[in-house]
C-alpha cells in the first residue's frame, strides 16, 4: 500500500510539472519590465520563464479576405519579482540589451548585418510588438 501511495504522489507530481502557468501581459512598466496577471497564487515563482505570445490575422495575398488566425511567439520574459496575484518580468534569452525599448507597447528590434540567421525569414529588422492582453505562457 505504501508503494502505491508513493506511485500516486509521483505520477500527481509530474503532473503537475507538465501544466504550464497561463496568463496575461497586465501591463508595461518602464523601460524594460512588463507585469504579468499570474503570481504566487498561481505557482510562479521568481526566475520562471514565459513566452508571451499574440495572434496575427493572416490574409490572402491576392484578395486581401481574412483566411483566419494564427498563434505566434513573440518573446520570452523571465520573472525578477513575482506577488500573490502579479510578477514583473523583462527580457529573457535571445535579446540582448539595445535589442528593444518600452514604449506604451512593448516593442522589440534586431538587426542582422549578414545572411538571414537560420530561424529568421527576414533578415533584416524584425518588429515583435507586446502589447497588454497579450497570452504568456510558462515554459
Amino acid at each position: 500500500m505504501a508503494e502505491t501511495i508513493a506511485q500516486a504522489a509521483e505520477t500527481a507530481q509530474v503532473s503537475l510539472e507538465e501544466e504550464p502557468i497561463r496568463g496575461k501581459v497586465a501591463a508595461v512598466l518602464g523601460e524594460e519590465r512588463l507585469v504579468l496577471n499570474v503570481g504566487t497564487d498561481h505557482g510562479v515563482t521568481r526566475k520562471m520563464v514565459f513566452r508571451i505570445t499574440g495572434t496575427r490575422v493572416i490574409r490572402d495575398p491576392d484578395t486581401g479576405d481574412k483566411l483566419g488566425e494564427v498563434e505566434v511567439m513573440k518573446i520570452k520574459v523571465q520573472v525578477g519579482e513575482v506577488r500573490e496575484r502579479l510578477s514583473i518580468a523583462h527580457p529573457y534569452e535571445e535579446y540582448s540589451p539595445g535589442d528593444y525599448f518600452l514604449g506604451p507597447t512593448l516593442q522589440f528590434f534586431t538587426s542582422k548585418d549578414i545572411k538571414p540567421a537560420p530561424r529568421s525569414l527576414t533578415g533584416g529588422v524584425q518588429h515583435v510588438e507586446v502589447s497588454v492582453g497579450d497570452l504568456a505562457v510558462s515554459d
